[in-house]
């Protein structure tokens, strides 16, 4: 098996291969994961294993820091 990576080239191009076999991979899973493309919108109901909740306007903020009262902000988190 020495003879098999003997040459740094020869590594480096299995380490690459690897890699891009690797990453391809990846991204087939993740497109074909069932879950993704579910789109939330205000007042949907969600359901878990731990119970329902709905969806409020607040919960759809991009980010925390856009919300401008204290109240509105413990209450996202």
């Amino acid at each position: 098996m020495k003879w098999l990576f003997y040459a740094p080239a020869r590594l480096f191009s299995f380490i690459l291969l690897f890699t891009i076999l690797l990453t391809g991979t990846a991204i087939l899973v993740a497109k074909s994961h069932t879950h993704w493309g579910v789109i939330f919108d205000e007042n949907s109901i969600i359901k878990t294993s731990n119970g329902n909740f709905k969806i409020e306007a607040s919960d759809l903020t991009p980010e925390p820091w856009e919300i401008t009262s204290d109240k509105d902000l413990s209450l996202f988190y």
